[in-house]
């Protein structure tokens, strides 16, 4: 493979992008989703000017808790974020922006758990439920599933493993006080 460079395999579609799913050097699968962006009440982690959407693919592979980026073809930019974003409620159409996705798994490694927050549970979303005797054994639990973002522990021991996040579903996010609350962030 080139240098610095990335190699991408485009997969056109009458001259629309569809989808493209790239590897960069270090053999991580980020997937390019044309057309499409997210509403989100969340900072971006960084947003940089970019010329084309395989720069700002580009950047979001290089930096370690890049996990979603939204190139925006108008404004020529680049906003990275550090969550993921695998739920389609978020997703909205729109035309000159790019989603680009990293693999969440390939960049799990920089992520830590948050403090954990006090009767707070999000809505639908559960991939593994188990009962537990701690909090950490629930972690542990929720660490060894690869696309989990957060979980629920519930005051009887109840363990839930889920796939979505409150930062990007906040609508979701909803009071009950028989459960502690905790999600990945980037360590870094």
């Amino acid at each position: 493979m080139g240098s610095s460079l990335r190699r991408c395999t485009i997969a056109l579609l009458a001259s629309i992008i569809v989808t493209i799913e790239c590897v960069t050097t270090r053999n991580e699968l980020l997937t390019i989703r044309g057309g499409k962006g997210a509403e989100l009440n969340y900072p971006a982690q960084a947003t940089e000017f970019a010329d084309h959407y395989l720069d700002c693919y580009s950047m979001c592979a290089s930096k370690p808790c890049c996990l979603v980026a939204i190139y925006d073809e108008l404004e020529l930019t680049c906003a990275m974020y550090d969550i993921v974003l695998n739920d389609e409620e978020v997703m909205v159409d729109n035309e000159g922006s790019m989603l680009i996705e990293r693999q969440w798994d390939q960049a799990i490694v920089h992520h830590i758990w948050a403090v954990p927050i006090q009767g707070m549970k999000v809505l639908h979303g559960n991939v593994y439920v188990r009962n537990v005797d701690s909090m950490e054994e629930c972690r542990e639990l929720c660490e060894a599933t690869p696309e989990v973002l957060s979980l629920e522990q519930r005051s009887d021991g109840r363990c839930n493993c889920q796939r979505r996040i409150h930062t990007a579903l906040p609508k979701l996010f909803v009071n009950d006080p028989n459960f502690v609350y905790e999600y990945r962030v980037c360590g870094l």
